[in-house]
C-alpha cells in the first residue's frame, strides 16, 4: 500500500503539552510507516526533547521531517524558553502561550511555500490550534482535528453543551443526567471539562476552537473502536463529520528506549528501573502516573504517597519536581529512596474518562475525588484526598478476590484488543488505511479541478 501514495504529505501540528505531543510523534511514525511523508511541527526547546524519537525514525528510514520553529515567547509576555505549557509558571499566562503558538502560523506558511515538492496534502493540528485552519485554507487542503480526549468524553461534553443539561440544576455540586449517552452518565457542573466555565480573558479564544472545529474536515482519534463501545458511530452522529480512531499509536512504537528518553529527562536510568521491576512478582506492581500538568501542594502529593506507602504494595511513582517542591523531594529521600516518582493532574475531561473506566467499562477503582483541581487554584484546593482514602483505594484494586480478578481480566482484554485493533485487518489499521485513501482522493480532486481551470 506505501507504493501507492508516497508523495502524500501531512504536516502534524500538535499543542506543546506532553499529552498532546507524545501521540502526534507517535502518528507520525504510524503514517511514515505507511509511506506518507510527515512535516512534524514543533519549537526549538520541544524539538529536543524529541531528538532521540525522530532521529532514529529518520535512521530507520521513515520519511519524517522534524520543522523547528522559534517559539516567540518574548513578543507574547513569557519568560525566555518558556515553550510548553508544562513550562508555565502561572495559570495566568495560558492566554500569552496560546497567543505565541498563534505567532507560528506566518514562519509555517513560510515554510511550506518554499516546499516546493511535496506539497502538503493535509494538516492534523490540535484542537487547541485554531489559526491552524487559516493554513488550511490558503493551501486548499483538508483540515483533520486531532483531540487528546476519547469519544465518549467528546460526546459527553457535545451533548451536555448542546442540550444544555448542566443547567437543569442548581448547584454545582448537584448531579444531573448527561442526555444522548448509550449508558446511564450522571455528572457534576464542577466536574465538567473547562470549556463549560471560560475566563473572560479567554473566551475569544474558545469561540476561535468552535469555528476552526465546525469547518474542520474531521477528527481523529488515539482511541479504538472496540474500547468506545459504540461511541465513535454516535460522536460521528452529533458532529456530522468523519471520526478516525486509529490508536492506541503509542503500539506503533517498539523502541523501548526511545519511549525511556522522550520527554523531560528522568532521574533514574531504564536499566536500573527495569531491574527493580524484574525483581517483583509478575502483576504485583501498582503504577502511579498523575500527568505533566499535575500541580498539586506537596502536602497532597506526601498524603498520596503515605496512602502508597500504607497500602503495602511495590509502586512506581513518578513525579515532576521543581523548587517549590523541595519539602517533598526531603520527604521521599528519608522514606522511599531510590523508587521512581510521576505528577498528577486533575482537570478537563478526566471526570468524563472516570465514568467510561468506572461505569462503561468496570475495569478501575474511584479514589474519590469529587472537584477538580484548575490550573492555578492548587494553593486554594490544598488536600482533597486523604491517605486512607488512597490506601483503601489501592487494596480494592490490587486484591485478589472475584471483584479484583473480574477487573484485571477486563483489562488484560482490552488491551489485547487494543493490540489487535493496530494489527493488519484490525480496526485501527484499516481507519489509517481509509483516512489515507480519502485524503488521496481529495488531493486527486483538486489536481483535476486545477486541471479544469
Amino acid at each position: 500500500m506505501a507504493a501507492e501514495h508516497h508523495q502524500l504529505h501531512f504536516v502534524l501540528v500538535p499543542l506543546m503539552a506532553q499529552g498532546h505531543m507524545i501521540p502526534m510523534i507517535d502518528m507520525a511514525r504510524l503514517l511514515a510507516q505507511r509511506g506518507v511523508i510527515v512535516t512534524f511541527v514543533t519549537t526549538l526547546v520541544n524539538a529536543s526533547r524529541f531528538k532521540t524519537a525522530t532521529d532514529r525514525a529518520v535512521e530507520s528510514g521513515l520519511p519524517i521531517r522534524l520543522l523547528p520553529l522559534r517559539f516567540p515567547c518574548l513578543e507574547a509576555g513569557l519568560p525566555e524558553g518558556c515553550e510548553n505549557l508544562d513550562s508555565i509558571p502561572s495559570a495566568d499566562l495560558i492566554r500569552n502561550f496560546l497567543d505565541a503558538a498563534s505567532m507560528l502560523q506566518q514562519p509555517l506558511e513560510q515554510y511550506l511555500q518554499q516546499q516546493q515538492q511535496p506539497t502538503p496534502n493535509c494538516i492534523i493540528a490540535d484542537s487547541y490550534l485554531p489559526w491552524t485552519s487559516r493554513i488550511a485554507n490558503k493551501f486548499q487542503i483538508p483540515r483533520l482535528i486531532f483531540h487528546g480526549m476519547c469519544c465518549f468524553s467528546l460526546l459527553g461534553s457535545h451533548n451536555v453543551q448542546h442540550y444544555n443539561a448542566y443547567k437543569t440544576v442548581s448547584s454545582d455540586s448537584e448531579p444531573f443526567m448527561v442526555p444522548g449517552m448509550l449508558h446511564r452518565v450522571e455528572i457534576t457542573k464542577a466536574q465538567l471539562p473547562g470549556s463549560f466555565v471560560v475566563k473572560p480573558e479567554l473566551e475569544d479564544i474558545r469561540r476561535q476552537i468552535r469555528e476552526a472545529d465546525l469547518t474542520a474536515y474531521g477528527v481523529v482519534m488515539n482511541s479504538f473502536k472496540e474500547l468506545e463501545l459504540g461511541y465513535v458511530e454516535e460522536y460521528q452522529k452529533a458532529i456530522q463529520k468523519k471520526v478516525w480512531c486509529i490508536g492506541p499509536v503509542s503500539l506503533c512504537n517498539k523502541d523501548d528506549l526511545d519511549k525511556f528518553e522522550r520527554g523531560n529527562k528522568a532521574s533514574v536510568e531504564q536499566n536500573q528501573c527495569s531491574a527493580w521491576l524484574d525483581s517483583m512478582k509478575p502483576k504485583s506492581v501498582l503504577y502511579a502516573c498523575l500527568g505533566s500538568q499535575c500541580r498539586l501542594v506537596p502536602l497532597q502529593l506526601i498524603e498520596l504517597g503515605l496512602g502508597l506507602e500504607a497500602s503495602n504494595y511495590p509502586f512506581i511513582w513518578v513525579i515532576r519536581t521543581a523548587d517549590r517542591f523541595a519539602e517533598l523531594e526531603k520527604w521521599f529521600e528519608e522514606r522511599i529512596k531510590g523508587v521512581p516518582m510521576i505528577t498528577w493532574p486533575m482537570f478537563a475531561e478526566q471526570f468524563f474518562n472516570e465514568k467510561l473506566i468506572i461505569h462503561v467499562l468496570k475495569i478501575g477503582v474511584r479514589i474519590g475525588v469529587e472537584v477538580p483541581v484548575k490550573l492555578g487554584d492548587e494553593e486554594k484546593v490544598g488536600v482533597l484526598v486523604k491517605r486512607e482514602e488512597i490506601e483503601k483505594a489501592i487494596k480494592l484494586l490490587m486484591q485478589e478476590g472475584n471483584e479484583g480478578e473480574e477487573r484485571r481480566n477486563k483489562a488484560s482484554e482490552l488491551g489485547q484488543k487494543a493490540k489487535k485493533a493496530t494489527e493488519e485487518k484490525g480496526s485501527s489499521y484499516l481507519n489509517m488505511s481509509l483516512l489515507i485513501q480519502e485524503i488521496m482522493q481529495e488531493g486527486q480532486k483538486k489536481c483535476s479541478q486545477n486541471k479544469e481551470s
